[in-house]
């Protein structure tokens, strides 16, 4: 079910990938492709979402701040 023959690129997902998989675990396991497959059937809503998660949780913050 890989769009890839080169299985690298799901072999290597992405951070928002990773996201993605961890949100959507269920969606993820039954949809029967790699993660990079999984994150290409994604909605842009769905892919903005993981992009603003990862950006969140690298940028920096005062030490003590709440999240």
């Amino acid at each position: 079910m890989t769009n890839y023959p080169d299985q690298t690129r799901n072999l290597n997902p992405t951070k928002e990938a990773r996201v993605a998989m961890i949100i959507w675990c269920d969606e993820y396991s039954k949809q029967g492709g790699g993660s990079m497959d999984f994150w290409d059937s994604l909605s842009p809503e769905r892919q903005k979402r993981c992009v603003s998660v990862v950006e969140a949780l690298a940028a920096p913050h005062p030490e003590g701040a709440e999240l």
